[in-house]
């Protein structure tokens, strides 16, 4: 038995528990103290938890980077292997080397016979070109000229200035010339009409006009002897 006061008394008389009650008590005190000691426990514990999930998601990252890299590597590693297959080595295989160069030399040389006959085929171009210009030219000339004889022709056809008397006896009036004449303008031509008309003026035909007339319907005139 244990001695208590009893408070709010003023005496000093002692209280006496009874075992129950001490028996009580210890039980209380007994599981107050173990319930300080359990929580740092369940602490401790809970932490230990977060801990280890941290760690899983830091593996998980460096995991995931890892393959990343490993990804990048590999993809770096298949492209060079590519270049190196395209591009090969060429101190290492020097005959693929020699026939590179003799390949690219014959290149050079085929694309040279090509230039050389582009640019022979362009001045052959330019020099028919030219021709052509010159030989239109030449026709554009005789155009004119062929223009200018037949406005003469045609002015001298319209203002013809006949002899008179006097002047055509000063002129040869022969058989033997007239019918000189009357063949010539039975195979009257373009080459021989300046001729013929230097040779009309000499002669006096006045008495030969009806076979003049009939000779140059039975010449056999060409388009081009038509002025």
């Amino acid at each position: 038995a244990t001695m208590v006061t009893k408070p709010g008394h003023g005496s000093n008389e002692a209280h006496r528990t009874t075992p129950n009650e001490s028996k009580s008590k210890a039980q209380v005190s007994e599981q107050g103290h173990d319930t300080t000691q359990t929580t740092p426990r369940s602490t401790s514990k809970r932490g230990k938890q977060a801990g280890e999930r941290k760690g899983k998601q830091a593996d998980r990252k460096e995991r995931k980077s890892s393959e990343r890299e490993d990804t990048q590597r590999n993809k770096r590693t298949d492209e060079e292997g590519e270049k190196e297959k395209a591009q090969p080595m060429l101190k290492d295989n020097p005959d693929d080397a020699s026939a590179q160069q003799a390949e690219a030399k014959l290149k050079d040389q085929k694309a040279k016979e090509e230039k050389a006959k582009e640019e022979q085929k362009a001045k052959e171009e330019d020099e028919e070109k030219a021709r052509e210009d010159k030989e239109t030219e030449a026709r554009l000339d005789e155009a004119i000229v062929a223009a200018e004889t037949k406005k003469k022709l045609r002015d001298t056809n319209t203002n013809v200035q006949r002899p008179g008397e006097s002047d055509l006896k000063r002129l040869d009036s022969s058989i033997k010339r007239n019918t000189a004449i009357l063949k010539k303008l039975r195979h009257i031509t373009e080459e021989g009409c300046e001729a013929l008309l230097e040779e009309l003026q000499k002669v006096n035909m006045t008495k030969y006009v009806s076979e003049a007339v009939a000779a140059c319907a039975e010449s056999n005139l060409k388009a081009a002897d038509v002025s």
